[in-house]
């Protein structure tokens, strides 16, 4: 058996912010120290006095953690210490050795282990649509145990949004007024990122062929993209990320520890989609996603606003003939290598 500790501090105190914040604590140990939620025997909370809107332990059933024991209490009040923190001991049936235990402290909380900071580091990867970057930067983050971003997926919830909303694209006005009023978060769940647009998590809607050519238009206007880099910008901020995009390296993190830019022939990338389409049981012909995937490389690269281009100090990895684990590893030793010479 294991024993894990983490803790988390909340800006506010609502019963909102409580659970979504031990919902991402909980999400984060688990994942880190790779722990099935069946094995979890116990979890004790405990929060500061001004926490009292909700229990923690509602966040633990949320995720699905319905046969370990959970128990709250109130933390001792002592003069200085942190405010608004909620503290999780879990303890679960693991093989993990001592050494391999990742205690997980986040958001304000990361100064009560001062001895497991790491230097916040970003990796870049760019390339063009169905190029495998999106599978790849998810795996290198796992690897490296970091964030994962996927850009991508902001702009087709946006894109989701003003179809739904029925905006009209060329009108100034509604796509200010709809970019200004879109509520867009994106929350982690055993190292998974879920996209919610105004609460709704719309994770798989977005991945229809139709979202993704809407997207492309939609990554044009100049108010998307400004907010959407804004949003990316303040995520890279507060912890090490992998982030994959169009302009990631050129733009969104142009300071990144590490850029790469990842390419394949376009059939080969027509191959992939057409496979990835059929796993999730939607079938095209292979002539049709060619002709998409074309006509959306051509809408990325001549678009005025932030075209897709590789950094001039990106690494440039044609996957035409590579596997998928050759890639992976060939970016995970340059990202190293960059760290070991100081490069954050």
């Amino acid at each position: 058996m294991i024993t894990v500790r983490g803790a988390i501090t909340i800006e506010n105190n609502t019963e909102s912010e409580i659970i979504d914040a031990t919902k991402t604590l909980l999400s984060e140990i688990i994942s880190k120290n790779k722990i099935d939620t069946e094995d979890i025997v116990f979890i004790m909370f405990t929060a500061t006095k001004d926490i009292d809107k909700a229990y923690p332990a509602v966040g633990a059933r949320l995720l699905g953690i319905t046969d370990a024991s959970l128990i709250c209490a109130q933390e001792m009040y002592v003069v200085g210490s942190l405010p608004k923190c909620i503290r999780v001991m879990l303890a679960a049936n693991s093989n993990l050795s001592k050494s391999e235990i990742i205690h997980c402290y986040m958001e304000n909380a990361k100064i009560l282990r001062p001895d497991l900071a790491k230097p916040v580091y970003s990796v870049a990867i760019d390339g063009p649509t169905a190029s495998g970057k999106s599978t790849l930067a998810k795996e290198v983050a796992s690897r490296l145990n970091i964030a994962y971003a996927d850009t991508g997926a902001m702009y087709r919830a946006i894109a989701l949004y003003f179809k739904n909303k029925d905006i009209d694209l060329n009108s100034e006005e509604q796509v200010s007024a709809a970019v200004n009023n879109v509520l867009l978060t994106i929350k982690y769940e055993n190292g998974n990122q879920l996209v919610y647009i105004d609460g709704e998590d719309v994770t798989d809607i977005i991945r229809s062929a139709e979202i993704a050519e809407l997207s492309s238009q939609v990554a044009a206007i100049k108010e998307v993209r400004d907010k959407l880099t804004e949003f990316q910008r303040s995520l890279a901020v507060k912890q090490s990320i992998v982030m994959d995009g169009r302009d990631i390296g050129t733009l969104v993190l142009p300071d990144s520890t590490a850029k790469f830019f990842i390419t394949a022939s376009i059939d080969e990338r027509a191959k992939r989609r057409c496979i990835d389409y059929e796993k999730k049981g939607i079938y095209s012909s292979f002539e049709s996603v060619r002709k998409q995937i074309a006509q959306r490389d051509y809408q990325d690269s001549t678009r005025e606003i932030a075209p897709l281009l590789k950094a001039e100090d990106a690494y440039e990895i044609d996957t035409t003939e590579m596997n998928f684990s050759q890639v992976a590893e060939k970016i995970i030793g340059i990202v190293n290598e960059r760290l070991e010479h100081g490069k954050t």
